[in-house]
């Protein structure tokens, strides 16, 4: 006679077992209880059931429909297909970061090259994307498709941003080195050409040229009268520059060094002037009491017309008393006031400079959306999400 396990239905003859008491089933080594004086009738045996979640298992079965256990090992086989769609999601981002760095660099080499930006591209990079993390997981999920989302939306950012740094380098657009390098020519005294547009300025300043103060207010306007303005100022400034330059070549070698010096201690008066001047030497009207006659409703124009004519006698006043104290002042002091001025300035221009490149950046950033830009984008985000997750693509698939 042939026993039957009642757990995975295999069969074996009683004379395979050696205990009719307890006898093991040799294939999954369940134990069936048998009376000692009764013969188990396959018959009364009871159907088998999953010892993962007791659901009735068909004769035979070696998996369980309903949880996926299997009959003999007991190891749920829905698990470890999940614990293995799970395993490779870190290996699909990966391969969808790859292919949005490449997707984004491509396109904006490809717009560079051109000089075109073809807003369909970013539809092919969603695209690109999706597909990259549909093939390498198994795992249709939402949280797939966010992350190819995701990761096309950096690989669209990338490109842009690599746009915008092209045309702002082509536009000569440069981060602060340019500019320090210029001042430190302009320290050593080897920059000519700022040189003679300093030695301009002192000219100006002493009388020696007219003032340019009318001419560049008339460039700052509109319409022809300032087109005219503007021609007519580069015309004057080119004259002034070589007239300055002339003066400057005929100096002798310590007249030169004495004029660079006094533009330098010109310099370091008014840098003075506007960091300790007023606390120092009590002018009769500050900078900060102008300031608050100029946006008061009750000053009239005749009491502001002698503040303003007030505020220009004692800023000239203090400049002398600023220039006779740097004058006086032990070389080596006034080289730390000279080392402090260059550091405040240069980090003045550093933080001007920083501050424009960032605007700029960002509208020349802002510039490159168009609406056609924002219909591919939306296109592209919609593609990467839904070849990430979605089960099937068609109905032959």
């Amino acid at each position: 006679m042939n026993l039957r396990c009642p757990y995975c239905g295999a069969e074996w003859s009683r004379e395979q077992e050696e205990s009719a008491r307890a006898p093991v089933c040799p294939q999954c080594r369940a134990v069936a209880t048998v009376s000692e004086d009764v013969a188990p009738d396959v018959d009364d045996v009871p159907s088998a059931r999953c010892r993962h979640c007791g659901e009735p298992l068909a004769p035979g079965a070696v998996l369980c429909t309903s949880c996926g256990t299997h009959c003999r090992t007991g190891v749920n086989v829905k698990a470890l297909q999940a614990a293995g769609k799970v395993g490779r999601f870190g290996v699909a981002l990966t391969v969808g970061l790859i292919a949005a760095l490449a997707g984004g660099v491509l396109w904006a080499l490809l717009a560079i090259w051109t000089e075109t930006e073809y807003g369909w591209i970013a539809w092919v990079l969603g695209g690109l994307v999706g597909m990259a993390v549909r093939l390498t997981t198994r795992e249709r999920s939402v949280r797939v498709g966010i992350a190819a989302l995701l990761l096309a939306v950096l690989g669209l950012g990338i490109g842009k941003v690599l746009m915008t740094e092209y045309i702002c380098r082509h536009h000569g657009i440069l981060p602060v080195e340019r500019a320090e390098a210029a001042l430190a020519l302009l320290e050593q005294r080897q920059n000519d050409d700022e040189t003679t547009l300093l030695v301009a300025d002192r000219m100006i300043a002493q009388g020696e040229l007219p003032s340019l103060e009318e001419l560049e207010a008339l460039a700052d306007g509109d319409g022809p009268e300032a087109e005219a303005a503007v021609d007519s100022l580069k015309k004057t400034m080119q004259e002034y520059r070589q007239r300055a330059m002339e003066k400057y070549q005929a100096l002798a070698p310590a007249e030169r060094e004495a004029l660079l010096r006094d533009i330098q201690l010109d310099m370091m008066a008014q840098w003075y002037l506007e960091k300790y001047g007023e606390a120092e030497f009590q002018p009769k009207i500050t900078t900060e009491r102008l300031s608050a006659m100029v946006e008061s409703e009750t000053v009239s124009e005749s009491e502001l017309d002698k503040a303003m004519a007030l505020y220009d006698r004692e800023q000239k006043r203090m400049k002398e008393l600023a220039l006779k104290k740097l004058a006086a002042m032990p070389e080596v002091e006034f080289a730390a006031m000279e080392t402090e001025m260059t550091a405040e300035n240069t980090q003045m221009l550093r933080t001007f400079l920083d501050e424009f490149h960032r605007v700029f950046r960002m509208n020349v950033f802002t510039g490159l959306f168009s609406g056609m830009d924002i219909l591919f984008f939306a296109l592209a985000l919609i593609t990467a999400y839904q070849l990430a997750a979605r089960e099937q693509l068609s109905e032959s698939e």
